[in-house]
């Protein structure tokens, strides 16, 4: 894609995805998610290039609030609810609301922010053109002891970069 997009800018999305695929076997659902990558952007008609030819990178607007994500009171903290599943205690990758990525200020992709934990640790946010995830909360998890159905509740700080981890379910309170 940058390829094309370096020689032939700009493009409409069709002829773009028209001519990736012709060079390599891709879903256009992959094309319009690589067009999510700051490399890439739009131009005022609409059409794609890559951002050192001007074109804007892509910006993600305010996604829906979730249902496991606590509505923010101010524009600093955020808190979500992760419910401790058996792919969670096993160490497999954890999904996060876009509305998170979002609110911490990861609009474009590819991007990450790290929060500073109270034993030193990082909590990793990370924003990628198909999903968000964090990292670390299975430790959490078991040093909280939190077992399967269990909430962690988690709140990322933006002013002070960073995380606040506890249990939240009425099991554990």
């Amino acid at each position: 894609m940058v390829d094309i997009l370096t020689r032939e800018s700009p493009l409409d999305r069709e002829e773009l995805t028209r001519k990736v695929q012709a060079v390599r076997p891709v879903t256009s659902w992959s094309v319009n998610n690589w067009l999510e990558d700051e490399t890439f952007g739009h131009f005022p008609d609409g059409r794609f290039g890559m951002a050192f030819q001007g074109a804007v990178s892509y910006e993600g607007s305010e996604p829906n609030l979730a249902p496991e994500v606590d509505p923010p009171t101010d524009s600093i903290t955020i808190t979500l609810h992760v419910r401790v599943t058996k792919d969670f205690l096993r160490g497999s990758g954890l999904g996060i609301p876009r509305y998170v990525t979002w609110f911490v200020g990861l609009r474009r992709v590819p991007t990450e922010r790290s929060f500073r934990r109270d034993d030193d640790t990082a909590a990793v946010v990370k924003r990628r053109a198909a999903f968000a995830t964090i990292s670390l909360l299975r430790s959490d998890a078991q040093r909280l002891r939190l077992s399967e159905d269990c909430l962690l509740w988690v709140s990322l700080d933006v002013a002070h970069g960073t995380a606040g981890l506890s249990a939240s379910c009425p099991c554990h309170r």
